[in-house]
């Protein structure tokens, strides 16, 4: 729990582990990523305790470069480190009803689905400008020495899908 927290930079272990409990209880078959910041940390206790849940798709993933999974520094979000495909046939929906273009923005609201509805934030200008934005933080941002075929989510894979997890998980939250 408190390995959890430190690294979220909240205490949002309680609340993390109380919805997946309500989701399981409403039959939602949930996919969840442990993301794996160093070598201490205890990936395989926490998978024991989802796999006790109830849990059935585990994932283990690495840290992105981006967002606020940066296992606790105070790193800024680069947009450039996204697969670019964010808001497209995907979108995340966060447990307060925040709705994102993908699971690594957390910071980029385009809505909530408990004023407007999926539809309006999905379909909303706000995603609109949010898509052009990191597309075009994709097409300036890196090094220019890319060998991960395009795809920034899943280096190795098509870049026409974000496969968050490893091996072989496929990155669907919209469907």
């Amino acid at each position: 729990m408190s390995e959890h927290d430190a690294i979220t930079r909240r205490p949002s272990h309680a609340r993390t582990r109380s919805n997946l409990v309500k989701a399981l209880g409403l039959g939602i078959k949930p996919v969840v990523s442990i993301i794996e910041c160093d070598d201490k940390q205890r990936v395989s206790e926490a998978r024991a305790e989802l796999v006790a849940l109830g849990v059935e798709r585990i994932k283990i993933d690495h840290v992105r470069p981006f967002g606020r999974a940066v296992c606790g520094s105070s790193q800024v979000a680069d947009l450039s480190g996204l697969c670019g495909k964010c808001g497209t046939d995907r979108a995340a929906v966060g447990p307060d009803g925040n709705v994102t273009p993908c699971v690594f923005t957390p910071s980029l609201s385009v809505g909530n689905v408990l004023d407007g509805g999926l539809d309006g934030s999905l379909d909303g200008p706000v995603m609109g400008a949010v898509k052009a934005l990191i597309r075009e933080s994709v097409r300036n941002g890196g090094d220019g020495d890319d060998d991960d075929g395009g795809n920034k989510c899943n280096p190795g894979t098509v870049p026409e899908e974000c496969s968050p997890g490893h091996p072989g998980s496929s990155c669907t939250p919209r469907n």
